[in-house]
C-alpha cells in the first residue's frame, strides 16, 4: 500500500518505468502489465551474465481509511498487488531470477513508497 492517491502513484509509476527501460505491455483500467529487459535489471554485475527478461504486473486500486479517532477523517491510499516473474517460464532458475525479482520488488517499492499491506478484507 502506498501513502499517497493513485493518481500519484500513476506518476511514480512513471519514474520507475523511465528509469528502468520498461516496456508497457498492457494498460486498461487499473491494471498495468510491464517488460523490463535483461539488461535493465538488477545484478547485472558482469557481461558474461544472460539476461532474464522479467514482467511486472501491476492492480492498482484507490482506497479510502478512517484515520484515528483524534483526526476524524479519511486517508486516501493506493493498494498495488505486484506479481513479478520471468518472462519464459524456462528463465525460473537461470541466473538468479528470483533474486532479481526481489530486487525488482525493493526497487518498485522504494518509487511508489509503499510498505507491506494485508488486506482485511481478505
Amino acid at each position: 500500500v502506498t501513502v499517497v492517491p493513485l493518481q500519484l502513484a500513476a506518476e511514480k509509476l512513471r519514474g520507475f518505468i523511465a528509469d528502468h527501460a520498461a516496456e508497457i505491455l498492457e494498460i486498461n483500467e487499473n491494471r498495468l502489465v510491464l517488460e523490463i529487459t535483461g539488461q535493465n535489471l538488477p545484478m547485472m554485475r558482469r557481461s558474461s551474465d544472460l539476461p532474464t527478461p522479467l514482467l511486472v504486473e501491476l492492480d492498482l486500486e484507490e482506497i479510502q481509511q478512517d484515520t484515528d479517532a483524534r483526526s476524524a477523517g479519511t486517508e486516501v491510499r493506493t493498494v498495488v498487488q505486484v506479481t513479478i516473474r520471468p518472462k519464459r517460464q524456462r528463465d525460473r532458475r537461470r541466473n538468479g531470477a528470483g533474486e532479481r525479482a526481489r530486487q525488482m520488488f525493493v526497487s518498485l517499492k522504494s518509487y511508489l513508497m509503499a510498505q507491506d499491506y494485508a488486506d482485511p478484507r481478505r
